[in-house]
């Protein structure tokens, strides 16, 4: 490369790589950069391909269908209980909804009575529900608790 002057050629720093090159054998690419020749490159095709909208919405949408159970609900007592008590320990509140019908397995009875409320509880310890009427019997750790609301005919899920 010539060092001397040359009229009309001065000397330019191409922006890629930071060499100092005669103006005449630099070019301007099109994102602006000024650089030499064998640094420039030309613009990609794929930045002049055209797009075309996507429909991405789901035609005739409907609701997510209700969750139905098709059988009773059943969970245990978590612990002992006896006559009197309407707050007992259970194993499990899951699907359990405020005014549902409880049937109740005690000492020699069934007894049947509605749900009030949850207090909250562990796993190990057991979930704390308070019911309506209070226990007519004794009860002992694993005594089933039925709960009867859950319980759809064919043409409730239809």
């Amino acid at each position: 490369m010539r060092q001397g002057y040359i009229p009309g050629d001065f000397w330019r720093f191409c922006d890629r790589t930071g060499f100092k090159v005669r103006a005449s054998t630099t070019r301007k690419e099109w994102t602006g950069l000024i650089v030499r020749d064998a640094s420039w490159e030309p613009r990609h095709p794929q930045d002049f391909v055209s797009w075309i909208k996507d429909q991405q919405s789901v035609p005739e949408p409907r609701p997510e269908p209700t969750i139905f159970r098709t059988g009773p609900l059943q969970i245990a007592f978590a612990s002992d209980s006896n006559i009197g008590d309407t707050s007992i320990s259970v194993s499990a509140t899951e699907g359990l909804a405020s005014g549902d019908t409880l049937k109740i397995t005690l000492d020699g009875l069934i007894q049947t009575t509605t749900f009030s409320s949850s207090a909250g509880g562990t796993a190990t310890g057991g979930f704390h529900i308070t019911i309506a009427n209070p226990l007519q019997g004794n009860s002992e750790k694993g005594y089933s608790i039925v709960n009867t609301s859950n319980i759809n005919t064919a043409t409730d899920a239809y």
